[in-house]
């Protein structure tokens, strides 16, 4: 509803522990988040956002010419990215590395939800 209200290309709306709900050029859907222990949020969407700007980076074309597979490879690397910063004290502080991001992607637990 938000992008067409406002002619919006793409939308990311962060749901937590639910994960992320995107829309890019009128492709939906929902990214799980990762199952972790949370300590504090403080930074968690700040690093959501760093890991999507990786992304855009690293992708080196705008978002709204992702596929499906590339958007959800991505926003799976932010949730990724915010849920690490969760499980620290602090916002600066809790900004988890690369190694601990791709570690997280390669052996962390995704918590899926009928709510969304």
């Amino acid at each position: 509803e938000l992008a067409i209200e406002f002619d919006l290309s793409a939308v990311l709306v962060t749901l937590g522990e639910r994960g992320c709900f995107y829309y890019v050029q009128g492709q939906t859907g929902v990214v799980p988040a990762f199952s972790v222990e949370a300590v504090d949020t403080t930074g968690s969407g700040d690093a959501f956002v760093a890991g999507i700007l990786h992304k855009v980076l690293e992708h080196d074309f705008p978002i709204t010419q992702w596929n499906r597979v590339e958007m959800e490879e991505s926003v799976l690397f932010a949730n990724a990215v915010g849920g690490l910063a969760s499980t620290k004290k602090g916002g600066i502080p809790a900004m988890p590395s690369l190694d601990e991001v791709n570690q997280l992607l390669q052996t962390g637990r995704l918590r899926f939800s009928d709510e969304v």
